[in-house]
């Protein structure tokens, strides 16, 4: 007789040999549209077999009755920054500039540990809680020390989330990040844009003290904010330091119209081209993931192709920022890796993988010819087997395979919005809102069931996040009010990048753009 796995509070800490009995199984490498039900052994933390197999070696397991499931792989949020958790629901229709003003961490006093722990845990049980169990997470934190470090790797360990962690960091004043900031900034207005700094004590500090940390599922790597703000020694140690130790790299790319327009202005010996300026220094490698590539061109895209370099893309801030759209069907033609990220909280306002596949499928459909019918494909596999290449895990999570990560996103596949099921990724893709997702299992073990995470108490973290955020409410006004003082030079300087001829507009959309 089949012991069936009870769903109860205690199912966060199951451990054991689990038989998931009857899933339709959706792996980004399998049958997408009418998937078959297949049974899946779990034992530890890795699947070790699927159909025939799994039920032969899984007769001493317990069973998790996943008929009438849709079930993936545990989705990876390529891209995102915990720091700013606190402040959803502050922004729209502003620039990035002047919602950076606000929401960059350099513009705030210290945080305290216990805030940072808050907020990291409740950006991680968000996370999970939308079938996301494996994310990168390009923190920032001022003044940042040991205890900072295992208050983010604690949170994200506790939940069970799989974390690559990588701290950001710059050596140039923000002045040097800005065109035309010397015509339109007066010199105090200068100095709130953050100062520079001599990289190598810093960054040595900070490496000792983040590599100093080490918790189950977290990883460090490296965050080199954007190259327009680092220094040519300092990208050059950063690349010199990847390649040494093997850490993967992180940046920000020609994210905005201001960048490329920056770049033309600036970098005249590396023909106007911040990708041709990471070539030369040596940071164009396999070990880099860019994020967002939004204002790029063709032949840019293609140089990144030919050292290996990664995108993650974030298709709902960029169109929340009002920045334009990444070529995405550019970068995967030119054979590009792409994954896909949820981005600033503050920014996307949600941590929700559903929400940025489906923006990702219709721009991909946008930049296709007609009848194409790939966008929904691609956007499943950018959140899985994409992701988890931008991260070093390819073979490792984002399938669901003999060997993988044990981790798994159950779907109540049930409800009228699944009937009739003409095709399951793109009725995940297109319909799916994350309201669906009722079972998440990680490293082999449920961390979400019934909806509910069970590895964090939900009651407690809201009182926390409440508590907390009460406490934030003068600091963030002084941060709005000094903000405010920059708004008219951030105006003009929107006014002159507006003003100024580039080649291509990334606000357009078809499949010869770029």
């Amino acid at each position: 007789m089949i012991e069936v796995l009870a769903v109860d509070p205690d199912i966060g800490r199951q451990r054991g040999p689990i038989f998931i009995a009857g899933a339709l199984v959706l792996d980004p490498e399998g049958e997408l549209h009418r998937p078959a039900a297949q049974d899946i052994l779990v034992e530890n933390t890795v699947i070790v077999a699927l159909g025939d197999e799994a039920r032969s070696r899984g007769q001493a397991a317990k069973t998790f009755d996943a008929r009438g499931m849709i079930v993936t792989p545990g989705f990876v949020n390529a891209h995102c920054h915990s720091h700013d958790t606190l402040l959803r629901g502050l922004f729209e229709q502003m620039t990035l500039e002047t919602w950076g003003a606000v929401a960059f961490p350099f513009h705030w006093p210290t945080r305290r540990t216990e805030e940072i722990a808050v907020r990291t845990r409740a950006h991680a049980v968000e996370c999970l809680l939308n079938g996301i169990t494996t994310i990168q997470d390009m923190v920032t934190i001022v003044d940042f020390t040991s205890d900072h470090a295992a208050a983010v790797a604690g949170a994200y360990s506790e939940a069970g989330l799989e974390a690559l962690i990588a701290p950001q960091y710059s050596d140039l004043a923000g002045r040097s990040g800005i065109p035309f900031a010397d015509d339109c900034f007066a010199a105090d207005e200068i100095g709130r844009l953050g100062d520079g700094s001599d990289f190598r004590p810093i960054t040595e500090k900070l490496i000792s003290i983040f590599t100093g940390v080490s918790m189950p599922g977290v990883s460090w790597a490296l965050g080199p904010v954007q190259p327009q703000i680092c220094s040519d020694d300092f990208l050059r140690w950063t690349a010199g330091y990847s390649a040494e130790t093997g850490m993967r790299l992180y940046m920000h790319l020609y994210e905005t119209r201001a960048e490329a327009i920056l770049a033309r202005r600036t970098l005249g010996s590396d023909v106007g081209s911040a990708v041709r300026r990471l070539v030369r220094l040596g940071v164009a490698t396999p070990c880099l993931t860019i994020a967002h590539g939004v204002w790029i061109t063709g032949g840019e895209i293609d140089e990144l192709a030919q050292h290996g370099v990664g995108l993650a893309t974030n298709p709902v801030t960029n169109l929340k920022l009002m920045n334009g759209f990444a070529p995405v069907r550019r970068y995967h033609d030119a054979g590009v890796a792409t994954g896909l990220g949820c981005d600033n909280s503050s920014a996307s306002d949600a941590q929700n993988i559903f929400q940025a596949m489906k923006a990702f499928a219709l721009l991909w459909g946008m930049q296709s010819a007609s009848n194409d019918q790939t966008a929904a494909a691609a956007a499943f596999r950018a959140a899985t087997t994409g992701g988890a290449k931008l991260l070093g895990l390819e073979g490792q999570v984002g399938r669901i395979a003999p060997g993988y990560h044990a981790n798994l996103t159950f779907v109540d596949a049930t409800g009228p919005a699944w009937r009739p099921l003409n095709s399951a990724v793109r009725q995940l893709v297109y319909g799916e809102t994350g309201r669906g997702v009722t079972h998440v299992m990680a490293g082999g073990r449920f961390v979400v069931t019934d909806g509910k995470c069970r590895t964090v108490d939900e009651t407690s973290l809201c009182r926390d996040v409440d508590r907390i955020r009460e406490a934030m409410e003068t600091d963030l006004a002084d941060v709005i009010g000094r903000a405010a003082m920059l708004t008219k030079p951030y105006a003009a300087v929107a006014a002159r990048v507006a003003a100024e001829p580039l080649e291509f507009d990334a606000r357009l959309l078809s499949p010869t753009s770029h």
